[in-house]
């Protein structure tokens, strides 16, 4: 029977980066259907009491306990999907901020650009303005000689009354016409470095304008690349939001499992604990019993031992005399050994780097059953020690 509660694929998402992070595939029909498989494992438990021996019950639990582990190792998978999904939004975001400051320069550029373009622009329709002025008053100084017959230096000299009057007159003409020509040609040069600066400013214009247009298609494309970043972060979400439900269900069976057992770890007639329990490793309490902030996790769980700081490999000793009823590896608690002390108290050791024991065997108290490890759900080398009683978790210095 598949114990899987949301199943969940994924395709490659295309980023600005040309990367981006897997997509789920969340199935609401898939999810509801994980919902009835635990209400309905959940009913039987509750109504097989009298059916079910303490084996029966404890085969339950284990396979709660590896469902627990499966959901817990898809959070995970999912948390840092959505911390790389934040860690992509705030790269984004830093693009984008970074993009509005240089389209503001781009947009100041333009302006400045368009603003000496139309200086130019009109300093070239002034000069040439003035040229034509000068031209047009060049061409009434001769039309105004032609008039009079005055059009060359010889006519003037044959028309004039005396020498004196003849050179006169021909040096009146040729000056006026060398100062036009000046004038003229003066103006034509002016002209010309005018037009030269109105294409370089039309160019410069139109770059500027093709800089905005990058960064105009730029902008877009940043902005698409964070819709489907917040798109996905959100489907993370709704993913994290069903996961921690069916967490939480998985919880409450597994407290309905643990009051039947309790029934029977109640009935023990055969008691080992002697009220008073060795601590397993010598060492600093990292982490006390109670609600706490789980740091891989990221909630408030209850903890339900203590972590006892040690060097990976250092032993670790039964807490008191009993026969270990598990000793293998589980996702969370990693390689992890249970030990029934009878009365319905229990013992549990986890992550351990090595088991030393086997299910069935008998221990007595400050026997080494394992070594310190960071196996399984941990962030580094520690005990976790609980103690149980009917089922149920207590405080392991309170003991």
């Amino acid at each position: 029977m598949d114990r899987r509660l949301v199943p969940c694929g994924s395709r490659r998402g295309i980023g600005y980066a040309r990367c981006g992070p897997q997509r789920p595939k969340i199935s609401r029909g898939d999810t509801m259907k994980g919902k009835w498989i635990v209400l309905a494992t959940t009913l039987l438990a509750v109504f097989a009491v009298g059916q079910s021996d303490k084996a029966t019950l404890e085969k339950k639990r284990r396979e709660l306990s590896n469902q627990k582990s499966a959901i817990r190792s898809e959070l995970r998978s999912v948390k840092r999907k959505q911390a790389d999904v934040l860690a992509d939004i705030a790269k984004v975001d830093a693009q984008l901020e970074d993009l509005e400051r240089r389209v503001a320069e781009t947009n100041r550029r333009l302006a400045e650009a368009v603003r000496k373009r139309d200086e130019v622009s009109n300093e070239l329709k002034r000069a040439e303005q003035q040229l034509d002025a000068t031209s047009e008053e060049a061409g009434e100084r001769v039309y105004a000689y032609y008039m009079r017959g005055e059009t060359s230096p010889l006519t003037a000299f044959l028309e004039s009354e005396s020498l004196t009057d003849a050179a006169e007159r021909a040096y009146v003409l040729h000056l006026l016409s060398q100062q036009d020509k000046e004038l003229i040609q003066r103006l034509e040069e002016y002209k010309q470095t005018v037009e030269q600066k109105k294409k370089e400013a039309d160019m410069l214009v139109n770059q500027v304008y093709e800089l905005k247009r990058r960064q105009t298609a730029y902008r877009q494309e940043l902005t698409r690349h964070m819709a489907r970043k917040q798109s996905f972060l959100r489907e993370y979400r709704a993913q994290e939001d069903q996961l921690e439900e069916q967490l939480d269900e998985l919880e409450r069976e597994s407290q309905a499992i643990a009051a039947q057992l309790a029934r029977y770890y109640g009935s023990s007639t055969k008691v080992l604990w002697r009220g008073k329990f060795l601590q397993p490793v010598s060492g600093r309490i990292s982490s006390g019993f109670g609600n706490r902030y789980h740091p891989i996790l990221k909630r408030n769980r209850l903890h339900a031992g203590v972590d006892i700081a040690a060097p990976t490999g250092t032993p670790i000793r039964a807490a008191g005399s009993g026969r270990v009823i598990r000793a293998s590896y589980s996702s969370g608690y990693g390689n992890c050994v249970i030990i029934d002390h009878g009365g319905g108290v229990a013992t549990l050791y986890a992550h351990c780097s090595t088991i030393l024991v086997r299910v069935g065997q008998m221990v007595e108290q400050g026997d080494v059953i394992a070594k310190v490890g960071s196996t399984g759900l941990a962030t580094g080398p520690h005990l976790h020690w609980e103690v149980r009683i009917n089922g149920q978790p207590v405080n392991p210095l309170g003991r």
